[in-house]
């Protein structure tokens, strides 16, 4: 008779009570995370030791002066905490001076093209970038331009998962599983735990996972960074063992998963040490981009009245657009003034709200750009593929290049081409010299269907 298969129901609540009370998942017996398992002996893309060596012969920072920032998405700008994120996240855990410099509702796309005017005159020593889900759009060039900058610093690619990354035979997500049982849509939820054990349904990693792995590996093996993984279980169905690092909503860090995450790269950083003076290299790139997005300062921007910004949503924060203000029931129509500062030719984007799957609840939008080169009219893309699971429906920025346009000043004339549920909504717009594919960023927030 097998013991264990009959309850194993019950040993496994009893080692997720157990786990959530001593933490020892991810520890190592001396209580630090298993950096070494995974990095050191694996030989996981460290750069050269000789060159390790060198640095450290020229003398370490003293931990208090080490300065960290951190690129990122929902998760690294603190989605999920509670209590102040400006003290809790993890970028502030390790120091209290750090950089946040995450944007919600973002891939790497928009950092790759703005890291410039993201860093402006700031040193760092150790970058930490998070984009695990959409590394796949812009994290290579991202850390190509951050690698030219510092060329001494500690770049770290965190390679994180979620509940959101298993699916079942059905390729629902465990949230859209939940809420098809009509059971909580909690993580936490006890009842949930129970559906779930006693549930017949098969259960794997996502193949985005793979995907997302092979781009990591490339832009650590080109530009020397380090990937730091999170402890993963192979059966994706052990995930309650971890349950305590997420927040109820299935998808970002708990308080106690940013303090994982802090732990793991502050003994990575330990383990390497910072070079008492490193080098500060150039810029390959010059790139000049504004966003409201999550200030709604419109400081700087240069538009027309029918423009107005709006606080569109509040979930897990305010988010600002500039949205068109229609008038006597017609389709209004907005202008913007955009200003290239360098003498070469640079390329302008666009970003915008759309909801994904398709059909947008957001209008078809046209946009003409007139400068002393003329003008030129592109419609914006509404499409998106669906990463994030069956029955997501979701508000994501969409990335959107325009065109090359000269130095000096460009008129962006925005025309929407439709009434919908929601009016077209503008969060940013780039000039850089990138090249950068059209792509969504992270959901901001579910939506009715």
């Amino acid at each position: 008779m097998n013991v264990f298969g009959e309850h194993r129901n019950t040993f496994i609540l009893v080692l997720v009570a157990f786990t959530a009370i001593i933490g020892w998942i991810g520890l190592t017996n001396n209580g630090s995370f298993r950096v070494e398992d995974d990095l050191i002996n694996r030989k996981l893309f460290f750069p050269d030791p000789a060159t390790v060596m060198m640095k450290l012969k020229q003398g370490r920072k003293a931990p208090e002066d080490i300065k960290y920032a951190a690129f990122g998405a929902s998760v690294t700008w603190g989605s999920g905490i509670v209590g102040d994120r400006n003290k809790l996240s993890y970028p502030k855990l390790l120091s209290p001076n750090a950089s946040n410099l995450a944007i919600r509702a973002t891939g790497p796309n928009y950092p790759s093209a703005c890291t410039q005017t993201m860093v402006g005159d700031e040193n760092f020593d150790v970058i930490i970038l998070e984009f695990f889900p959409r590394a796949h759009k812009g994290l290579h060039p991202l850390t190509r331009r951050l690698r030219a900058r510092f060329p001494d610093a500690i770049i770290i690619i965190l390679r994180e998962w979620s509940p959101m990354d298993i699916i079942n035979q059905n390729k629902q997500n465990l949230r859209a599983w939940a809420r098809k049982k009509g059971l909580p849509l909690s993580l936490h939820h006890p009842k949930l735990h129970m559906a779930f054990l006693e549930s017949e349904e098969e259960w794997f990693w996502t193949t985005h996972y793979n995907q997302r792995i092979r781009v990591q590996e490339r832009a650590a093996k080109d530009f020397g960074a380090y990937i730091l993984p999170m402890t993963k279980p192979e059966d994706p169905r052990d995930w309650l063992f971890f349950e305590q690092y997420f927040a109820p909503d299935f998808l970002h860090k708990s308080n106690e998963g940013h303090e994982e995450v802090a732990k793991r790269v502050r003994h990575l950083v330990d383990m390497v040490g910072v070079p008492a003076e490193p080098r500060i290299g150039t810029w390959d790139a010059n790139d000049s981009c504004l966003t409201w997005f999550e200030t709604g300062d419109k400081t700087g921007l240069r538009m027309s009245p029918s423009w107005r910004m709006n606080m569109f949503s509040n979930n897990g924060g305010p988010k600002y657009a500039l949205e068109i203000t229609s008038r006597n029931f017609k389709i209004a129509e907005g202008s913007l003034t955009v200003t290239n500062p360098s003498q070469d030719r640079m390329t302008v984007y666009v970003s915008y709200m759309i909801t994904s799957p398709a059909p947008s609840k957001y209008p078809r939008t046209q946009v003409t750009t007139i400068n002393k080169e003329g003008r030129k009219t592109i419609e914006l893309s509404q499409d998106q593929i669906n990463d994030w699971g069956i029955n997501s429906y979701i508000h994501v920025h969409q990335l959107q290049e325009l065109c090359m346009i000269p130095p000096g000043d460009t008129v962006l004339h925005f025309k929407p081409m439709e009434r919908t549920e929601h009016p077209f909504r503008l969060v940013s717009v780039a000039i850089t010299g990138e090249q950068f594919d059209n792509v969504a960023g992270q959901p901001i927030e579910r939506v009715a269907k």
